[in-house]
């Protein structure tokens, strides 16, 4: 449990930079030996050729559609894929042995699943959704961190299996 919550920490902190809204719309099929590679402060970039071949395999079986794939190797020499598809930004983290563990991106409230769209609706019928950042989880599990807003205030509100919770809230000025 300490490990997800880590890993949900972290996921989150780097969710952080996802909020950007991309007006970019990269519709070319990727070649992972071409991929851009973007030097930041806080990773190593890595050609995709370089890469074990696991990581690419495990990428692309999971990934058929990504485009503008960037490849980092982080300080815990874990690999991060940062690419688009359908015009959502994601990010894709793989040990370096090239096991997944975990993808967050985010988006509009036009692409959150309905089921949850409607569970966040029910109980803040007068918010509007404004984003959306997604951690998609192994075995299949998935939490969204949902900001909404009304008037007076902006909450993040967390839903992980079928449950919801408040976990920031500020008020406007």
């Amino acid at each position: 449990m300490k490990k997800l919550s880590a890993l949900v920490a972290v996921a989150f902190l780097s969710l952080s930079f996802v909020h950007a809204h991309p007006q970019i719309v990269m519709n070319d099929r990727m070649d992972p030996v071409k991929s851009k590679i973007v030097p930041t402060d806080r990773y190593e970039p890595i050609a995709a050729n370089a890469l074990n071949s696991k990581v690419l395999r495990n990428f692309f079986r999971a990934y058929k559609n990504a485009s503008g794939a960037e490849w980092m190797v982080l300080k815990d020499k874990s690999v991060m894929c940062r690419f688009y598809m359908d015009d959502v930004l994601y990010r894709a983290f793989y040990t370096p042995g090239g096991l997944w563990l975990q993808t967050a991106s985010g988006y509009g409230p036009d692409k959150l699943d309905g089921t949850v769209k409607e569970m966040i609706k029910s109980s803040y019928r007068d918010y509007t959704i404004s984003y959306v950042n997604q951690l998609d989880l192994p075995r299949n599990k998935t939490i969204y961190l949902v900001e909404v807003q009304d008037e007076k205030s902006i909450k993040k509100i967390r839903v992980a299996d079928d449950e919801m919770d408040v976990i920031q809230e500020f008020e406007k000025n």
